[in-house]
């Protein structure tokens, strides 16, 4: 017997994933060293999809930060738009 995944249970496994590669990235980090831009960006679009507050508690992310990153490519989505 399958699993049906809900749209909210298939957000949940990529935010977990996302996680798992975060805490990953933290435990392995030189000090003090920039999150890479691609857990930003998938955070981003997670954010986007879902929830800012929510994504950011989740993954243990500043909210500013997360939202500065979503509002960025949003913006950059409508220019490429246009």
């Amino acid at each position: 017997m399958g699993v049906l995944l809900t749209t909210e249970g298939i957000m949940e496994k990529r935010i977990s994933e996302l996680r798992q590669q975060i805490e990953r990235w933290r435990r392995t980090r030189k000090r003090q060293a920039a999150m890479p831009a691609e857990l930003w960006e998938e955070a981003a679009q997670l954010a986007a999809q879902s929830c800012v507050s929510l994504v950011s508690r989740r993954l243990r992310l500043g909210h500013d930060s997360l939202m500065v990153r979503v509002l960025a490519a949003s913006s950059r989505n409508v220019t490429t738009r246009s």
